[in-house]
């Protein structure tokens, strides 16, 4: 009898103090759980930026190819402009509006990923890089634009002038 009674309070002893770590190591694999969760929602932020990433720099690449096609449509109507053919003035008039309207609807998507990748929290230069290169070819563009919207008034006048 003495035995257990001496067993008994080491017994409850180390008990408490198996309970308290046991406790203590529960919270610790709550707090990790909780940890992994938002690691794992960060993860598929990020997966959902960098899908919306390539999408957005497809469709600026293809705004882009169908700005340069355009010019070179704008390039072959101004040459036969001066020949006086009303068609091709609308045409080249309608080929400069389509060119203003891809340039700004590209520059409205780089603008919305560049606010995205930001708020993704993601540190890549090349997706920078890509981003500012696009950006810097698009306001190339927009010159260009302006400088063919100068010489289709220009055009226009010296057509005016020959009829």
């Amino acid at each position: 009898m003495k035995y257990l009674l001496t067993v008994l309070p080491v017994l409850i002893l180390l008990t408490s103090c198996n309970q308290e770590k046991l406790t203590q190591l529960e919270k610790e694999v709550q707090k990790l759980r909780q940890q992994n969760e938002m690691i794992q929602r960060q993860e598929q932020e990020k997966n959902k930026f960098v899908e919306e990433y390539a999408t957005t720099l497809n469709e600026v690449y293809d705004n882009l190819e169908n700005i340069r096609k355009r010019e070179g449509l704008i390039s072959e109507y101004s040459r036969n402009i001066e020949k006086g053919k009303k068609s091709l003035k609308d045409k080249m008039n309608s080929d400069i509006s389509a060119i203003d309207a891809y340039i700004r609807a590209s520059k409205n998507k780089l603008a919305a990923l560049q606010k995205r990748f930001k708020s993704v929290e993601m540190d890549s230069k090349a997706f920078e890089k890509t981003i500012e290169k696009l950006t810097r070819q698009l306001e190339e563009k927009e010159k260009f634009i302006a400088e063919l919207k100068d010489q289709n008034l220009a055009l226009n006048k010296k057509v005016a002038i020959v009829q």
